[in-house]
């Protein structure tokens, strides 16, 4: 099954609104050169959707149980995603933009 990437838009409050509910997917976040610095997946449930996942990032949490949030949160200013309706599509896809050329995990995922 095909899937489409959004075009890279500005890590914003009103364009996550824009994202679709209840839907699963991918997305990826890239800091103010444009440089992809993490790749995350939603799964389509009710609180796992793509929109609530990205709105999280926004949100006030304990640090201590979402590291990868703090790191991450300073340096996000783009992101995209694609809506991807099947479960192993999603993991996979996730998975392979989360390694390089030769398989080895990239340093941008702190996972």
């Amino acid at each position: 099954m095909e899937y489409v990437w959004t075009p890279i838009i500005p890590f914003t409050p009103q364009n996550v609104r824009k994202v679709p509910n209840n839907k699963g997917g991918v997305y990826k976040f890239y800091d103010r050169f444009m440089q992809c610095i993490y790749t995350g997946r939603a799964s389509g449930s009710i609180y796992g959707d793509l929109r609530h996942r990205l709105q999280s990032y926004y949100q006030e949490d304990d640090f201590r149980e979402h590291k990868t949030k703090k790191k991450l949160r300073s340096d996000i200013s783009y992101f995209n995603w694609a809506v991807i309706s099947n479960k192993r599509q999603r993991r996979a896809t996730e998975k392979n933009l989360k390694r390089d050329f030769f398989g080895r995990k990239l340093k941008h995922n702190w996972n």
